[in-house]
């Protein structure tokens, strides 16, 4: 099930990328800008967890995961700093969670190519982009594991993991411009919407189906779950969500939003050292329910506040001098050529406001 957890991830990354380069001073200062404003969000981040965890190699009660991690960083430390580690000797990646920093740094460079081309204003050449894009990526991404297991056997590569971000990015940008859908249309959606968002289901309470039969489902499962989220977010944003809106709108979410990245590292580091010292070695890997309970919450309450931390001490001051430079530089004083020139996306929003 995380793999669907990461979809939606990037399936927000892609809505939220779209937004960044439709503006109308989208230039290549700005695109520039955005970029270096990004690499900068990530980046310190990982370089302190890189030094740390090179720093700890000789602790005692350290796993194998986390003492094989220490060696990585101290070979290949540079292939992180430079998000290339989905493809530089992957099998050693230095920060293993970081993979999905790097996948959608590289999507998040091409993505202005691909909204240049579905600038054209003809339909059939805009749906034939559509389809050509969602191919390229879809296929590859899945005939890995079709017929053979639930996980991915390339499940850190940018091909294999662009699905749901492009869905995205599509969707945002071909109808997240209808302001007004009629209510006999809403209603459907919404049951298809939550209909696929409850689909995973299937596999656990089903357990004792096959492999193969699993594996099946959960592609087909990951086929239609950009679509789920994707309304999901259309509806909230125009205020169709009603109770689901509210609850998903909760002030009080806005604090693990900024600590998500430190929380998805920090997660996967403090899970593996907590599971090493509590794991039952006669009974394999499989932990009574109590012993789970109390693993999870004393494993989410270390790793938020090491988030916590990360983000004010580390994120927010580099983030800040990110900013203070590139306001200073060449990406607000360079050459102003248009990036996205002549896209007409007032007259397309006129357009789609009328469906």
């Amino acid at each position: 099930m995380t793999i669907l957890a990461t979809d939606s991830f990037f399936v927000l990354s892609g809505f939220l990328s779209v937004k960044c380069f439709i503006q109308k001073d989208s230039t290549i200062c700005r695109y520039l800008r955005i970029l270096f404003q990004r690499y900068m969000r990530l980046i310190p981040t990982a370089a302190f967890l890189i030094i740390t965890l090179i720093s700890v190699k000789n602790i005692h009660g350290l796993d194998g995961y986390l003492i094989s991690q220490s060696g990585d960083c101290k070979h290949f430390w540079w292939t992180s700093m430079l998000l290339i580690q989905t493809y530089y000797n992957p099998n050693n990646t230095c920060i293993g969670p970081l993979w999905f920093t790097a996948v959608c740094w590289h999507i998040f460079i091409i993505t202005p190519i691909i909204l240049k081309l579905l600038k054209f204003s003809n339909r059939l050449v805009r749906m034939f982009l559509i389809v050509t894009i969602l191919a390229c990526t879809f296929i590859p991404g899945f005939r890995h594991s079709l017929g053979t297991r639930v996980v991915l056997e390339r499940y850190t590569d940018t091909i294999t993991r662009s699905y749901p971000y492009l869905f995205g990015v599509l969707y945002y940008h071909e109808f997240f411009k209808v302001k007004e859908v009629s209510k006999y249309l809403k209603i459907p959606l919404w049951i298809i919407s939550i209909g696929i968002l409850l689909s995973p289901a299937e596999i656990i309470f089903h357990p004792e189906k096959s492999v193969d039969n699993l594996t099946t489902t959960f592609n087909a499962i990951r086929i239609i779950w950009p679509l789920g989220i994707c309304w999901l977010i259309h509806a909230c944003h125009y205020g169709w969500g009603g109770i689901i809106n509210k609850i998903l709108s909760f002030k009080y979410f806005m604090p693990f939003s900024n600590i998500c990245l430190g929380l998805y590292i920090m997660n996967d580091y403090v899970g593996h050292y907590i599971g090493a010292k509590v794991v039952d070695h006669t009974n394999g890997m499989k932990y009574p329910v109590d012993k789970i309970i109390i693993m999870f919450i004393v494993t989410y309450t270390i790793a938020t506040v090491a988030a916590a931390v990360l983000y004010l001490c580390i994120e927010v001051p580099f983030f800040k001098i990110g900013q203070i430079v590139a306001d200073s530089s060449c990406f607000t004083n360079g050459s102003y050529l248009k990036f996205f020139d002549k896209i007409n996306y007032t007259k397309f929003s006129k357009k789609s406001e009328n469906v």
